[in-house]
């Protein structure tokens, strides 16, 4: 836990941010603390959002298991809060 505390990095994204994009590689783990995103998908280069959440963590299993993203992860308002970078996120899984 203390690792994971020590790690953690401020981050504050703008309204309308594409934190993440289909089949790009996450690079970061996200802690919302305040405001909200939503998570969609796009067909014929348009784009249809379905989901919005608040202070759900972002990216935590594809990091872990070294996945891309299937969605589209865009900011409704701006979101402040904390992030891991993937690499050290990955070495606290594998030396607790």
């Amino acid at each position: 836990m203390m690792q994971l505390t020590q790690s953690l990095e401020v981050v504050q994204h703008k309204r309308g941010k594409v934190l993440f994009d289909e089949l790009n590689e996450f690079t970061e783990v996200i802690f919302p603390m305040e405001g909200s995103y939503k998570i969609g998908y796009s067909i014929n280069k348009k784009e249809k959002f379905v989901l919005q959440y608040g202070k759900n963590v972002i990216g935590a299993y594809p990091v872990t298991f070294n996945k891309r993203c299937l969605f589209i992860y865009k900011t409704v308002s701006t979101l402040k809060g904390f992030f891991v970078r993937k690499k050290r996120w990955l070495e606290m899984i594998n030396n607790p």
